[in-house]
């Protein structure tokens, strides 16, 4: 298999359960939809986004989470905190993809803000590999193609964030369409805050006090932002 090429730094127990057809199709729930619902879905419902019918998981990363469901692989500077199965819908609805990239699929962070995304714009059966980080989710000027492969990206040594910048190097910015980024970065960096939070809270290692302290804080600065 195409992994065992590489290091994993966390490793977690294989998904065993076949992931259904449906998993990232079906319509997003009202539960699902209670995050975005109080930033970029203001006034809206969950029926109204409609996920196209195509998105589905290829064969490489099936297989990988099959091995280890959701874990860490480096190589050099190159991260690729890739994503449990539940975490990818999760991260689909909760960062907008569903409402500005539909035909993307978030499956891994590189240490930092920025996704790794399955791209299935081009080619819906073959879709390929690309960066874009949280605050440009659907700006496709500051979307940038890695590959057709995951082998193929994670021989890479380089950090993808440098080559999203080398890519923005060459666009130019006017003052509002950075002013949109810089807030947008923010705004993502409360909500991965807001998650890794809940997942700390989910396992155990904070109290129920400090976690609903740290959630109105993060609350309120994400409501003042938007």
């Amino acid at each position: 298999m195409w992994y065992l090429k590489h290091d994993f730094l966390e490793k977690q127990e294989g998904l065993k359960e076949q992931i259904p057809n449906s998993f990232f199709t079906r319509a997003c729930s009202e539960k699902e939809f209670e995050f975005i619902a109080k930033s970029i879905a203001k006034g809206l419902h969950c029926k109204d986004f409609q996920v196209p019918d195509f998105l589905e998981l290829p064969e490489e990363y099936s297989a990988l989470l099959e091995y280890s469901n959701g874990g860490l692989i480096v190589n050099e500077e190159r991260e690729f905190g890739y994503f449990d199965i539940a975490t990818i819908r999760e991260f689909y609805i909760n960062y907008g993809f569903i409402k500005y990239a539909p035909k993307m699929l978030p499956i891994a962070f590189n240490g930092g803000g920025t996704f790794y995304v399955y791209n299935f714009e081009d080619n819906r059966l073959k879709p390929s590999i690309a960066a874009v980080h949280a605050s440009c989710v659907g700006d496709d000027e500051l979307t940038c193609f890695l590959g057709n492969t995951l082998d193929e990206v994670l021989r890479k040594t380089i950090n993808i964030d440098s080559e999203i910048d080398d890519k923005q190097s060459k666009i130019v910015l006017n003052d509002s369409r950075k002013n949109r980024i810089e807030k947008n970065a923010k705004l993502s960096e409360l909500r991965i805050a807001l998650s890794a939070l809940h997942e700390s809270r989910t396992k155990g290692d904070i109290d129920l006090k400090t976690f609903i302290k740290s959630k109105k804080v993060i609350e309120q600065k994400l409501k003042a932002l938007e």
